[in-house]
């Protein structure tokens, strides 16, 4: 008798779920996001039953909301595994649906947003927001744009991230070339150098 080949039935489960953040990636700059949510925002506050009706432009309440919704989105897409790893040693706490950090100036005078920072965790929509700060602060250096965003936000490993953005800024890297190099000064002219009576040379 032959012997029959033995089949073998493999399973393979894909996970094709996408984070809604990363869908907001077609938007090239982080201003454009944030207006993107706060019309949509107005949309679900219009399509109500017996709601006001916005259509004039958009108010600062309705950015600030769409900035508070987009943090949102980038806290919930955050691996619990690594949240879980830095909550054993920083203390976290949420306001309005908003992660954030207790620093240890609760009992100064700065800022609310400075004393009790936002988390963001690396995500690519964070990297649009380090980009946007970098080119308002006419492209500053790692470390000044490290410290405005760490008046109002907390980022992992905010440093590297930083870092990792402005090394791809076009404009950066065409200032960091570096200038042609001089021969060297230029020889003097003989008439300064060689011996001659007072006031032979005038011109």
């Amino acid at each position: 008798m032959k012997e029959r080949r033995k089949s073998v039935v493999v399973n393979l489960n894909i996970d094709t779920k996408e984070h809604f953040g990363n869908r907001l990636l077609y938007f090239s700059s982080y201003p454009r996001i944030i207006r993107m949510i706060a019309w949509i925002l107005r949309f679900c506050q219009n399509i109500r039953v017996n709601s006001h009706k916005l259509t004039k432009e958009l108010s600062y309440e309705e950015i600030q909301s769409a900035k508070e919704a987009l943090i949102r989105i980038i806290q919930s897409e955050w691996p619990t595994d690594i949240q879980e790893k830095y909550a054993q040693t920083i203390q976290f706490y949420e306001e309005n649906k908003i992660l954030k950090v207790k620093s240890r100036l609760i009992l100064g005078e700065d800022p609310e947003d400075f004393v009790r920072p936002t988390v963001l965790p690396n995500h690519p929509i964070v990297r649009r927001l380090i980009n946007y700060v970098h080119q308002k602060l006419q492209h500053a250096g790692v470390q000044t744009t490290l410290s405005h965003l760490r008046e109002r936000f907390w980022i992992p490993r905010g440093r590297r991230i930083v870092r990792e953005v402005l090394q791809k800024c076009v404009t950066c890297k065409r200032y960091a070339l570096r200038p042609m190099v001089p021969d060297g000064p230029a020889p003097l002219p003989a008439n300064r150098i060689n011996r001659v009576a007072a006031f032979e040379v005038t011109d």
